[in-house]
């Protein structure tokens, strides 16, 4: 998935991420039980408008990202905590197909009018945007308490080689912003315990703590739709996570996104994340 390259300036006091990995991960030791709704990003209608990475002899990111999700849902599964996919490699929930067949010209009707009364880069294909939107609108109906996107970045071809390592992004619009942080950085210190975050200076956040400015690499704020927007400020806590570069290589074998081995272990750890988080729920940022 390409994003705006764009570094957000803010100034938030970052939670010390060892800190907070004070005890195992493994033991769903919270008394609630997330209800969790994985949401793989893009699908093949998508990805035929354009939108959505594909590299030769390593596949479509659509078809990855599916892949990824379900292994996550089956370590939360392992936990004790229930997780729903939106989606196949093709088709959605019928729940949410059908709530985007009732809904779907007052949706687009809503972004539409968004798009003409604001000015910034609009780029979501607006099929897109209406599923992305339905979603959130769904999952508000729902008993859900977390959405995690997973996506995996690319580049423009020429820069393809350049860039590599995860990212995660959370959205100061998000009405529930301190909890879809904390959950953020959660995932974040999880997953960089196996891989290293991105090296693209779009992929970084500029931070203040103790009057001292910090970049984070891999750590972005950004008004995704599907995270927390003008346009729809959702309150249940979010997060996309980038699973690194299409084109990048894993281990000293050169594995590659598509390799089993590393999306097992992309799902492991952000699966850790999010019991990280459960554990931690109670907790603020300092």
């Amino acid at each position: 998935m390409k994003r705006r390259e764009f570094i957000q300036y803010l100034s938030f006091a970052l939670l010390d991420f060892k800190s907070v990995f004070n005890h195992s991960i493994y033991s769903n030791k919270d008394s609630k039980n997330l209800q969790i709704l994985l949401n793989p990003g893009h699908n093949k209608a998508v990805f035929k408008q354009g939108y959505g990475c594909y590299m030769k002899g390593v596949g479509y990111e659509y078809i990855i990202n599916t892949k990824i999700a379900e292994k996550t849902q089956e370590f939360l599964h392992e936990q004790g905590l229930n997780a729903t996919l939106t989606r196949d490699e093709i088709d959605y929930l019928p729940s949410i197909e059908t709530y985007l067949k009732h809904n779907k010209e007052d949706l687009l009707e809503k972004i539409s009018e968004f798009r003409k009364n604001n000015t910034g880069n609009h780029r979501m294909p607006l099929e897109e945007a209406v599923i992305q939107l339905s979603i959130l609108k769904w999952a508000e109906s729902q008993p859900i308490d977390l959405i995690i996107n997973i996506h995996i970045n690319d580049t423009v071809e020429e820069y393809r080689g350049k860039f590599s390592g995860f990212s995660v992004t959370t959205s100061p619009e998000n009405g529930s912003f301190e909890k879809s942080k904390l959950l953020a950085h959660s995932i974040y210190d999880s997953l960089i315990m196996s891989f290293k975050p991105s090296n693209n200076k779009a992929d970084l956040v500029l931070v203040k703590q103790n009057n001292i400015k910090k970049y984070i690499p891999g750590f972005m704020m950004n008004d995704y739709l599907m995270l927390g927007h003008a346009l729809h400020r959702t309150q249940i806590p979010s997060v996309l996570i980038e699973c690194g570069f299409i084109d990048e290589k894993y281990r000293e074998d050169n594995l590659a996104i598509s390799d089993e081995r590393v999306q097992n272990e992309y799902a492991h750890m952000i699966s850790e994340g999010i019991i990280l988080y459960n554990n931690n729920s109670q907790l603020k940022p300092l």
